[in-house]
């Protein structure tokens, strides 16, 4: 829509006031995207009802992490992608040797109970945010 406006406004303002005319176009949709999730979760915390169990914990540690070290790897991967060097076969291999690695790893945690599930992802942040790299 914004194409759309910008020729409304440009066969309708004045050739003097153009400059201001498509500022007062173009600065809303430049600054939305700042509040527009803060605005969205006010209104969904608001229109929402709360639905919380005793069992309910604030931080989905099962489901953060394991998201947050594929998507590093995601980018890790696209990083060195770009590279000259990069070879696709040791990456393949990699990748192989990851999956096949991760599918037991996953598996134990899946049986662990909730909290020490819990418990164990927590002295894995910690060792990982304490480590120097």
């Amino acid at each position: 829509m914004v194409p759309i406006g910008r020729l409304v406004v440009l066969r309708t303002a004045d050739r003097r006031d153009l400059i201001k005319a498509i500022t007062c176009l173009t600065w809303p949709g430049l600054i939305a995207p700042a509040p527009a999730p803060v605005l969205g979760g006010l209104l969904a915390a608001r229109m929402v009802p709360a639905r919380r169990t005793a069992n309910t914990s604030t931080l989905d540690w099962g489901g953060f992490l394991p998201t947050g070290v594929s998507l590093a790897g995601v980018v890790i991967g696209m990083q060195r992608m770009a590279d000259a060097s990069f070879r696709w076969a040791e990456a393949f291999g990699r990748a192989i040797g990851v999956v096949t690695e991760l599918g037991p790893v996953l598996a134990r945690l899946r049986a662990l109970p909730d909290d020490e599930l819990q418990a164990v992802l927590e002295r894995l942040c910690v060792r990982v945010l304490t480590t120097d790299v």
